[in-house]
């Protein structure tokens, strides 16, 4: 995974190694932020590392944001700003032309008017217009304070996952009465890597052997099927 820079120079540079082949990348492949303030801005930038003009087609791919949070939310590439709601889940295509060097792209999210809080992520995927497999890929991860006092957990019970960073084992503690009867492990675009059926007794295991080196969500599920708790899970 591409490291977060400090200088937009460095973060040139950097891009540009690891990119090499590529006609296009993103400064950083993931950005997470916790909320500050009523409208936050989470900036990213697209690289172009050619000579000359590339067209992008861009689409979200995937998200967990809450219903509140979509409706109040917006992605801005150089050119236009597009509502969340028209972007996911029907995966519209939006595109743009841009020169070489770093543009500015970012997600703007308007917390005055939303009321649930937690972690959650968007992911947009970027491709070459005239060469479809040349892709570049941001991750959005967005955390909301819980009021003081207000538990993380729906339910109220306390989760602690460790070791994080994890190798082929990861534990999960919660308290028994949570009714979980599922835990899913997903990547960061939503799709399904692990899955266990709980033992109802407040502990349990993951097996992550053979699982990529990155970021994972870890979706605590009980009977109804509903998402009682998530916790994030670096691999290494």
């Amino acid at each position: 995974m591409k490291q977060v820079c400090l200088y937009f120079l460095g973060c040139m540079l950097f891009g540009a190694v690891i990119a090499s082949g590529q006609s296009i990348a993103t400064l950083h492949d993931t950005v997470t932020i916790t909320v500050s303030t009523d409208m936050e801005i989470i900036p990213d930038s697209v690289v172009n590392l050619t000579s000359g003009a590339v067209t992008v087609d861009w689409r979200v791919i995937a998200s967990d944001f809450p219903a509140d949070w979509r409706v109040n939310t917006g992605i801005c590439d150089m050119v236009l700003c597009y509502n969340y709601t028209g972007l996911w889940p029907l995966g519209t295509v939006q595109s743009f032309t841009f020169f070489p060097g770093a543009d500015h792209y970012h997600l703007g999210i308007y917390f005055a008017n939303i009321t649930s809080a937690g972690c959650y992520y968007l992911t947009v995927k970027m491709n070459n217009q005239a060469i479809p497999t040349d892709t570049a890929m941001a991750t959005f991860i967005v955390c909301k304070p819980y009021p003081a006092g207000v538990p993380a957990v729906k339910t109220g019970d306390e989760v602690s996952l460790y070791p994080n960073p994890a190798g082929d084992v990861v534990n999960i503690t919660y308290n028994s009465t949570a009714g979980i009867r599922t835990i899913i492990v997903t990547d960061m675009a939503g799709r399904a890597v692990s899955s266990v059926a709980t033992t109802g007794e407040g502990n349990d295991t993951l097996d992550m052997t053979g699982i990529a080196t990155g970021l994972y969500i870890v979706r605590l599920v009980n009977s109804e099927g509903a998402t009682v708790a998530t916790k994030r899970v670096a691999m290494r």
